[in-house]
């Protein structure tokens, strides 16, 4: 649904700690990220059941997920919140009179951006993802931030 790279600037001192710490750096990295990506899922599933309701908003609340993985180059990755492979079908509605070719729409994606009934009706968007991360996004930020120290402390401490 919503893509957010989040790149730490500023921090030569704190990227030259990770990578001397390897293997470890990058997994306290990726708890931290993991934990702060987490506080919003959690609002986003608190928006699709206040925003959207009923058995619609469940199922979305439900099947939002964190998830990460590896991009092409080595060492980098990603996180990001979507709807698990489990819902998908549970989503997906195929229109049996449409003009566009596959007549299908993703319910999650109509409801975030909006859509065009094809009598002409325009449902305008109710963001529930994008209000979850703009709402949150600083209490995500501390809370990776916090983790990166505890980390690297930890960490440090342990060798």
């Amino acid at each position: 649904m919503i893509g957010v790279d989040i790149n730490v600037t500023g921090a030569k001192e704190l990227d030259a700690a990770l990578l001397r710490l390897g293997k470890v750096g990058e997994r306290v990295l990726k708890k931290a990220v993991t934990k702060g990506a987490n506080v919003i899922l959690k609002e986003a599933r608190k928006n699709a059941k206040t925003k959207i309701g009923g058995e619609m908003g469940g199922l979305i609340a439900k099947y939002l997920i964190s998830r990460v993985w590896k991009r092409k180059h080595a060492h980098l990755w990603a996180r990001n919140i979507r709807v698990s492979k489990d819902g998908n079908e549970q989503f997906v509605h195929q229109a049996k009179n449409s003009k566009y070719k596959s007549g299908r729409t993703y319910i999650p994606t109509a409801i975030e951006y909006g859509h065009t009934f094809p009598n002409g009706t325009f449902v305008p968007p109710n963001s529930f993802m994008r209000a979850a991360f703009d709402s949150k996004k600083g209490d995500a930020r501390r809370v990776t931030i916090s983790e990166i120290k505890q980390g690297v402390k930890r960490d440090f401490n342990k060798r």
